[in-house]
């Protein structure tokens, strides 16, 4: 099971994260959902099989839903240990209030592939020991 679930729509976005993780610890152990249910049926999923994610960051506009839904839907079953993460394009200040209302930070979406390289640098700080160490 996946260390940290990124729920994620845009192709685009989805590879320049897998770029900026290339050669990082997260590399090789997040999994991505596009949309809301799928977003939920795998954090289910990880809860059931008694490895839930230990963290959950998730884009705030998606199909089927939002981010905050995601969080919602998520912690009717179980906290994410490390947290939640809004990862957006919004600077809208009732959307960071209702983020930081959901316990969750609120951080502005990269635009280029070395803002990408800083937030998978602050996700593997935020995943910190929970990262498997032997990797190959």
């Amino acid at each position: 099971m996946a260390v940290m679930l990124w729920v994620e729509d845009s192709d685009s976005d989805e590879l320049l994260m897998e770029f900026a993780a290339a050669d990082t610890p997260l590399a090789g152990h997040y999994e991505v959902a596009r949309s809301v249910p799928e977003a939920l049926d795998a954090g289910i999923r990880g809860v059931r099989a008694g490895m839930p994610h230990q963290l959950v960051v998730v884009d705030l506009r998606l199909p089927g839903g939002s981010g905050w839904d995601v969080v919602a839907g998520l912690r009717d079953h179980a906290a994410a240990p490390r947290g939640y993460v809004v990862l957006t394009s919004s600077n809208d200040p009732v959307d960071i209030a209702q983020s930081e209302a959901l316990g969750c930070a609120h951080v502005q979406k990269p635009y280029t592939l070395e803002d990408w390289r800083t937030l998978v640098d602050d996700l593997v700080d935020r995943l910190g020991d929970a990262l498997p160490s032997d990797r190959a």
